[in-house]
């Protein structure tokens, strides 16, 4: 059955008017600004998020019920507490917590095991991001660098110095503080 162009037209001018408040907004994800407050916006605030009686996840009205512990029959074991001195860099309680949660993603780099093969792609102050174009894998090469290459990714855990691995890693990211990458905090 065709739809007549009448019905086209209305369908297409109620879709319109549900969407003339983004109007204003469009294209605005990629001009994401950090210091906005989105949360106020009454076109992006989802409401309130509730607790999953079972499980305590935090969960949109229009969420599925059992989308999380299907009712309670999923249990996960209780994390174990963060070490000491990762819980306060994390919850602004050490000097350079700010520092360090501005650039977290360098210091989780500092430990990858292995690369995604990916290059970044740095479009404005948003997320850094990439393309994948045809197949994702991950790249590991061997557990020891050869003659005269420097130590990547699994291989610095090879190394046996841990000066000389906090060096290394402190090279790969020269933003990060190497005392906040030490093995003995790394391990507490």
């Amino acid at each position: 059955m065709l739809l007549e162009p009448k019905v086209i037209n209305t369908k297409k001018k109620i879709s319109e008017i549900r969407l003339l408040p983004w109007t204003s907004e469009r294209l605005s994800a990629f001009k994401y600004k950090p210091n906005v407050d989105y949360s106020m916006d009454e076109i992006v605030n989802l409401g309130p998020r509730l607790p999953c009686s079972w499980c305590r996840a935090l969960k949109w009205k229009i969420e599925t019920q059992c989308m999380c512990c299907s009712g309670g029959k999923v249990q996960l074991p209780n994390l174990e507490p963060y070490p000491e001195h990762l819980y306060s860099l994390l919850t602004h309680q050490d000097p350079l917590s700010e520092h360090f949660l501005s650039t977290i993603c360098k210091y989780s780099g500092c430990f990858q095991m292995t690369s995604f093969g990916a290059k970044e792609i740095k479009e404005g102050n948003f997320m850094p991001t990439f393309k994948v174009q045809v197949q994702v894998y991950h790249i590991i090469g061997s557990l020891i660098a050869g003659d005269h290459q420097k130590p990547l990714f699994l291989q610095i855990y090879f190394m046996g110095d841990d000066h000389c691995e906090k060096d290394i890693r402190c090279s790969i990211y020269p933003e990060i503080k190497p005392e906040l990458i030490s093995t003995s905090k790394v391990t507490a």
